[in-house]
């Protein structure tokens, strides 16, 4: 398939009245919707352009699964379109950010003068006790992840941020406005209805700055596919995967979680883990050992977090689907406008294991996934003894230590 822009495709919705249901419909080829499901009203669709994959809205009085098991009898797969929302459990699901104490306003931010009047943030960045952890300072000569890209699906990043331009790849992507500029964008608008407006702002922006931090070379790709409140739909979480696959991502972090599983975003998922690319995905917030997707998938790695003495963070879900813990408490990274704030969950454990990734890709390039997994796992750091409620793998193989991933059996140059 050609690297063709991914776009949607929209059609003028006509007026209608009554329940409206939104499916993801895919056949095995390229079809016209209208005539396709003229047994039904179809108020409008779009469809995921090169793929026979459409998002179609139906207005109908019958409910949602009746509609869906008729719509799998014409089609190569139906779902429903399921709504992502940060913070609320009894959402469709949630980029995975609960406890990053932003309710209203702006974060908490860090001090200017530790931050060398605005201009400078290395020097506090760079001193967090959690690199020490990880020992990422003495993997830095012989790998910082150049070469490598990784792909940052969330809510978009600040492509002007002075500690993350230089970094950034041109081939982003919006997939909540349809063009292609994946900047973090403030609307002031409560779209997810929880009377909280704009709490996701910011969310993406500080992933790729914790990935930065730790591959200091990494090229990050920013893929929107999340409004300020956090506020996703599983059709463009699938567009976006589909958009880092073709532009050349060498590691996708999905700091986000789905409720119900989904085949559309699975067999994405399976396609990209097919081409060798490696998936990192936080495990979630609810304190829960129950995983939403696609923390529960195999194949993709999953992380926990852990405070600075390396006990499980209360918010962090547990699960034997962990495969590995990182720090997750009070991080600090970038923040849209040149800011830098500190903020918690599993959302800021998973890019550091991202990066971890990417320094090892560097060592050894087109590696396949698997050995990166097995390098970062195998190579972890057993926190058991401080976690006697978690024993049999219940936070995975432990804590990430970037220097053993690279020098166990002589990986690094």
């Amino acid at each position: 398939m050609s690297l063709l822009r991914y776009v949607l495709i929209f059609f003028t919705c006509t007026m209608a009245f009554g329940a409206r249901h939104e499916f993801i419909l895919r056949f095995n080829y390229q079809v016209d919707i209208p005539t396709v499901l003229a047994g039904y009203n179809v108020v409008c669709y779009a469809q995921h352009d090169g793929e026979a994959t459409y998002r179609v809205t139906i207005e109908s009085n019958l409910d949602r699964q009746t509609l869906v098991d008729q719509l799998q009898t014409i089609t190569y797969t139906a779902e429903y379109n399921q709504k992502t929302q940060v913070r609320e459990l009894i959402s469709a699901g949630h980029i995975d950010a609960r406890a990053i104490f932003i309710l209203e306003g702006e974060p908490n931010e860090a001090s200017l003068n530790d931050l060398n009047n605005d201009t400078d943030p290395e020097p506090t960045i760079y001193g967090q006790h959690w690199l020490e952890q990880i020992r990422v300072g003495s993997a830095w000569p012989h790998s910082t992840g150049h070469g490598v890209t990784v792909a940052v699906l969330d809510t978009g990043v600040d492509m002007n941020h002075q500690f993350l331009y230089a970094n950034l790849s041109s081939w982003g992507y919006d997939f909540v406005d349809g063009d292609w500029d994946p900047s973090e964008e403030r609307d002031n608008l409560d779209t997810n209805q929880n009377g909280i407006y704009d709490e996701g702002w910011g969310h993406g922006t500080h992933i790729a700055g914790i990935i930065k931090t730790v591959a200091p070379g990494v090229t990050i790709m920013p893929v929107r596919i999340a409004d300020s409140d956090g506020h996703a739909e599983l059709f463009d979480i699938v567009q976006g995967i589909a958009h880092a696959i073709w532009f050349g991502a060498d590691i996708i972090n999905l700091s986000l979680s789905v409720d119900d599983p989904s085949p559309a975003l699975e067999d994405w998922l399976d396609f990209a883990k097919d081409l060798g690319i490696t998936i990192v995905t936080s495990a979630g917030n609810e304190n829960s050992d129950s995983l939403m997707f696609p923390a529960n998938v195999p194949g993709v790695i999953t992380v926990a977090s852990v405070d600075r003495d390396y006990r499980k963070s209360d918010f962090s879900n547990f699960s034997p689907y962990i495969d590995v813990v990182a720090y997750g408490e009070e991080v600090l990274s970038c923040a849209p406008n040149n800011r830098y704030v500190h903020r918690s969950g599993t959302s800021m454990a998973a890019p550091m294991v991202s990066a971890q990734a990417a320094i090892i890709l560097q060592l050894v390039p087109g590696a396949s996934r698997h050995y990166v997994r097995s390098r970062i796992v195998s190579t972890a750091k057993d926190v058991t003894y401080y976690n006697s409620s978690y024993y049999w793998g219940l936070l995975g193989y432990g804590y990430m230590d970037i220097w053993n991933s690279i020098t166990v059996n002589n990986v690094k140059k």
